[in-house]
């Protein structure tokens, strides 16, 4: 994580050596008593647009750290933003130290519609919750340098700075880029504000009053999340030209700005539908930069039957006995000028059926996956490291679980690969299963009586996780 826990520590250090390093020779000194926090209620509103429904809540600053962990605990104060966005938060005396956050909750867009809130913070004590406090909460030192306006409600009907507003729609473009609820690059609300981290961080030497100071801040700060491994995950995510995602962001960046004159009171109203059109087409143009393979499973085979992803299937008894393999057949897409090759996959498919404690996981590690260029074809291959891992629980209750290795027992029979299909076979896996412990288990087998859950997942390969459901009566 990027935040600034060295600044934070430097600070407690020079209190220690300032306030409590010195001692009369003697050791009979006074001890200084413990800062007893009282009672106090932040209250304003949770401006980006008001938002409303936003939990907002007093997120206690964890050791060696600035902020608190973003997720509401059970012993901390919150509360909940009105249909104005108004919000009062009490904290009770003896508290501690934390700071303000704001998760969830909805805005109105220019065309009249709720659409999601990106996730926010403010020090304690702020008088409303902004992209800007945001930035103060994650780096103090910015609190200086703007003022006791930092604070301001952006979304007010009557105007605010046009420079605190245009900080604000800066640090809102660059987010909604990696959050965009149509296609999100960054999902973990940690991550979320190590961008919002990289964005204060390059504002800290930045003229904000000046335009193109302004512009290549958002241009510094956009490269910095990019490169950061923990945000952008090259397991998942594959970057076909990032010099073109940074000038699209840093274009976007500059067109808002142009339109927002730092030196006038301005409405975020006025410059709505501006902005939210600017960074749509902005995220348009970079997609395929940021999703190389958004591979989708279509459906599973179950003899003639197609299941689509959460949909559901009746099956007779007979129809159910006759399923002998559950086939997922994948679908790629790359846009890119060379196959994206993903050597290290895991898939792993489940089993549950709701009637009965029985339950089977399958996993294969070790898997090659290939998605052909613009086709979007994919395959896939073992390799001698393949391994099988089965776990499970049997009818009785009963823990089973074992393994088996693709050099000493061959695996290419369990799981084939036949143009975009991935096919399990049932028979053979209840097969090994029973070799290995001794008795037959019935994990496999979906033809009895019962409500059946089917989930194939994958990891370090971009599939979307699919589930479909059978009823076998």
């Amino acid at each position: 994580m990027f935040f600034k826990s060295k600044k934070f520590l430097l600070w407690v250090g020079l209190l220690a050596f300032f306030g409590f390093g010195c001692s009369s020779g003697g050791g009979g000194g006074d001890s200084i008593p413990p800062t007893i926090t009282p009672a106090t209620t932040n209250q304003g509103t949770v401006s980006q647009s008001y938002v409303k429904g936003a939990t907002v809540f007093a997120d206690k600053i964890e050791k060696n750290s600035i902020t608190g962990n973003f997720e509401l605990d059970d012993d901390e104060a919150r509360t909940t933003s009105s249909q104005t966005g108004d919000f009062s938060l009490s904290v009770p005396a003896g508290y501690g130290d934390y700071v303000i956050c704001s998760k969830g909750g909805t805005i109105t867009n220019s065309d009249g519609i709720e659409v999601p809130a990106r996730p926010m913070l403010a020090p304690a004590g702020a008088e409303n919750i902004t992209p800007v406090t945001t930035l103060v909460a994650l780096d103090p030192t910015l609190q200086e340098k703007l003022g006791e306006n930092y604070d301001a409600d952006i979304a007010d009907p009557l105007g605010t700075s046009g420079e605190i507003l245009q900080l604000a729609k800066t640090v809102e473009t660059i987010l909604d880029f990696f959050i965009s609820n149509s296609n999100p690059i960054v999902t973990d609300i940690t991550n979320q504000f190590a961008v919002f981290d990289h964005i204060a961080a390059a504002m800290e030497d930045t003229n904000l009053a000046d335009d193109a100071s302004l512009v290549t801040a958002a241009q510094n700060a956009v490269e910095n999340i990019l490169e950061d491994d923990d945000i952008i995950d090259n397991n998942t995510i594959t970057l076909s030209d990032t010099k073109a995602i940074v000038d699209t962001i840093k274009n976007t960046v500059e067109t808002i700005v142009e339109n927002i004159d730092e030196a006038s009171n301005i409405t975020e109203d006025s410059i709505l539908s501006l902005t939210e059109v600017a960074v749509q087409e902005g995220i348009d143009n970079i997609q395929d930069n940021f999703m190389t393979v958004s591979t989708k499973i279509d459906f599973i085979g179950l003899g003639t039957f197609n299941l689509f992803s959460d949909s559901t299937i009746t099956l007779s008894e007979n129809q159910a006995d006759q399923i002998e393999t559950l086939s997922f057949n994948v679908s790629g897409k790359n846009e890119f000028n060379e196959d994206k090759i993903f050597s290290n996959a895991e898939l792993s498919l489940s089993i549950l059926d709701a009637n009965s404690s029985r339950e089977l996981n399958v996993k294969l590690t070790h898997v090659e996956v290939t998605v052909a260029t613009v086709t979007g074809y994919t395959t896939f291959a073992l390799s001698n490291n393949s391994k099988i891992f089965m776990k499970g629980r049997n009818s009785d209750g009963d823990n089973v679980h074992t393994d088996f290795d693709n050099k000493k027992d061959g695996l290419k029979n369990v799981f084939s690969f036949d143009d975009n299909l991935i096919t399990f076979d049932c028979e053979i896996l209840e097969e090994k299963l029973q070799s290995t412990l001794g008795t037959d288990h019935d994990l496999v087998n979906i033809g009895l009586p019962g409500d059946y859950t089917l989930r194939l997942e994958a990891k370090h390969v971009p599939f979307v996780s699919f589930s479909a459901y059978i009823i076998v009566s």
